[in-house]
């Protein structure tokens, strides 16, 4: 996808950030799909420990391409706490995705962007637009309406809380993001966070009873999922990264409430959802307001613009 960052494309920022995120989402909800199914005869640290290990391999080819020098960073220390709020959000939502339903557990993980204009002033100093509080607005109302959560008949309780504590992650990770963005490439975020997830979570795992016999065991069905997995996981983080590197963390945090009606789909067509009127409307409140946040002009000097368009040119 090409990226017009000249002054005279700045209108056009907001659109992009939609599309980017467009795609994003529809690979971490396919993702959550497969991630359900696989947490189905599998333990969820076996499945994170596995997908980041198959991430690590399929980034690799792309950073020795472009250069292992581009892995020399200023910034280790903001990647080591950006992987470990990633990875405990993730290993979170992975719980999440095993104990509720699909579109439960997506729509909790659709608190984050609720979060990120929060985030993004405390890590970024970044004001929010009057126009993105509006629309922000709008997608928690659709949030509210699409889904009813009761509580006291939800499946685990505690997938619940997984959830919610997995989008106050996500919320911060993003913004972290996003600063480490400034000057480094999309591909270098995204290979040290699968480097960093393996080596938080693999002892974790090994700790839990995970081993290498484990692995070996699993069948040839269960690996192509896994390597599925990975593959969406992959894409859906780069092109996320690529989003938040480029673009305001709070107007695109806004996009990620796509998620929603994808997941929605998703759950009638694989798992017997029944989609309700109160789903159909909340889904047209999220597009309303995904629609106002792309409308959004990212106010940027020239000189800011013709910056960001050299260093992304990288990306």
């Amino acid at each position: 996808m090409q990226i017009n960052f000249n002054a005279n494309g700045a209108e056009n920022q907001g659109l992009n950030a939609f599309l980017l995120i467009l795609l994003a989402e529809i690979c971490l909800v396919t993702m959550g799909h497969f991630v359900k199914f696989l947490t189905l005869s599998l333990d969820t640290m076996t499945v994170f420990v596995v997908v980041q290990v198959m991430s690590i391999v399929l980034l690799l080819p792309v950073v020795l391409v472009r250069g292992v020098g581009r892995l020399r960073t200023p910034n280790i220390g903001l990647h080591s706490v950006r992987c470990v709020v990633g990875v405990t959000s993730m290993c979170l939502i992975f719980y999440a995705y095993q104990q509720l339903d699909l579109s439960l557990a997506t729509l909790l993980k659709l608190l984050s962007p609720a979060f990120i204009p929060f985030a993004a002033v405390l890590v970024l100093g970044e004001k929010p637009y009057i126009s993105t509080l509006v629309a922000l607005a709008i997608a928690l109302v659709g949030v509210a309406v699409s889904i009813n959560i009761d509580l006291k008949e939800s499946t685990h309780v505690y997938g619940v809380i997984a959830a919610t504590l997995a989008a106050l992650l996500a919320a911060f990770g993003k913004s972290l993001v996003r600063r480490i963005g400034r000057n480094e490439g999309a591909d270098v975020i995204a290979f040290y966070f699968a480097c960093f997830g393996a080596l938080l979570s693999i002892p974790v795992w090994l700790l839990q009873g995970g081993s290498l016999t484990i692995v070996m065991g699993l069948s040839v069905n269960s690996l192509w999922l896994l390597l599925l997995v990975a593959s969406l996981a992959t894409l859906g983080q780069y092109t996320a990264t690529v989003a938040y590197t480029k673009h305001r963390a709070a107007v695109v945090g806004l996009f990620t409430y796509m998620a929603l009606p994808i997941a929605g789909v998703m759950g009638v067509a694989f798992w017997g959802d029944q989609i309700s009127n109160a789903f159909l409307l909340g889904s047209a409140l999220i597009l309303m307001a995904g629609l106002i946040g792309s409308s959004v002009r990212l106010t940027r000097t020239p000189q800011q613009l013709s910056r960001i368009g050299q260093r992304n040119s990288k990306v």
